[in-house]
């Protein structure tokens, strides 16, 4: 950028001219951009997009901003960095909650990232605290699910959200969260989410460990899942539990699903085997009859069904 063309920026800057300076932004990016100074032209762009935006200019902020991720998406020998999370993040806090320069930024940014997953789920997980500051809890939440490593601070975000709701869904806004972790392949971040959120929630401050008042049978599915997983407990255990819990899960049939995909993911159930026809149960239900079958026939040949199935002992008192 040349000494003359800083001093009109800072010229139309200083005196208000905000439409020529969007224009002059636009202009340098250009020129930088045309000699291969992509770096150089998402900084210039960026710096104006702030300018602007704290200024109350969000259509002119919102253009430039999405300048700077077409700069920042030419760069094909540089990918893109935390910075570029980080000032995406930063432009859109200025903007307004709602705003089509938002939404605009938003989604061309994650449209350049999906090539680099690490970074994605850095720039969700921005988001989901973005909102969470602004109280919006849905898009938060949507958010954070795509996030890497919000557990806690997405468990907290959800103590906040249900108290919005009925007192009696308290266990299935973790509920349906945790399963939406877990099609996601997400253990880790569930688990922390969930003790996160008993831990904090007001209607569990008593409960000093599982399992949970019967009032909230789905804490204890949820909790009981997590360990099957981390346990590699058997499919016939995660059959068992959505058996003992099949009211409760009836409240959302989202939640079935849910269910049918986890059992693929972590149980080795196969895709073609979970026909959907007649629901999830409906499919729990056909399962069990095919192990049934097997189980009668290695008993006519005097087989042990142990030496098949590492049985684990769940009692009914851990299940309500």
């Amino acid at each position: 950028m040349t000494l003359r063309l800083q001093a009109r920026l800072a010229d139309a800057l200083a005196s208000g001219e905000f439409y020529e300076a969007q224009q002059l932004y636009r202009t340098l990016s250009f020129r930088l951009t045309a000699r291969g100074q992509y770096d150089e032209a998402a900084s210039l762009l960026y710096n104006g997009a702030t300018a602007l935006l704290n200024e109350g200019l969000h259509e002119s902020g919102g253009d430039l901003a999405c300048q700077m991720v077409a700069a920042q998406a030419k760069s094909t020998a540089e990918p893109p960095s935390v910075e570029f999370v980080s000032r995406v993040s930063a432009l859109c806090r200025l903007m307004k909650p709602g705003s089509p320069e938002r939404e605009m930024l938003t989604a061309k940014s994650i449209e350049l990232l999906k090539p680099h997953q690490e970074l994605k789920q850095q720039l969700h997980r921005e988001f989901g605290f973005n909102y969470w500051i602004e109280r919006n809890y849905s898009l938060s939440q949507y958010h954070f699910v795509r996030s890497s490593d919000a557990g806690y601070h997405f468990g907290r975000m959800l103590v906040e959200y249900s108290e919005l709701g009925y007192k009696s869904e308290v266990d299935l806004f973790l509920a349906l969260t945790v399963l939406q972790l877990l099609c996601l392949k997400k253990l880790s971040p569930a688990s922390v989410c969930f003790y996160t959120y008993t831990r904090h929630h007001p209607s569990l401050l008593r409960t000093q460990a599982p399992p949970y008042p019967s009032n909230y049978p789905l804490l204890n599915f949820t909790w009981l899942l997590l360990m099957s997983i981390r346990s590699n407990w058997p499919l016939s255990c995660f059959q068992y539990l959505c058996q003992v819990y099949r009211a409760p899960l009836d409240r959302d049939p989202i939640c079935g699903e849910y269910l049918i995909k986890i059992s693929q993911l972590f149980f080795g159930v196969p895709a073609e085997k979970t026909d959907q026809s007649g629901g999830f149960f409906g499919s729990i239900m056909r399962m069990l009859a095919t192990d049934d079958a097997a189980l009668d026939a290695e008993d006519a040949e005097g087989s042990d069904p142990g030496a098949n199935h590492n049985a684990v002992s769940l009692k009914a008192d851990d299940m309500d």
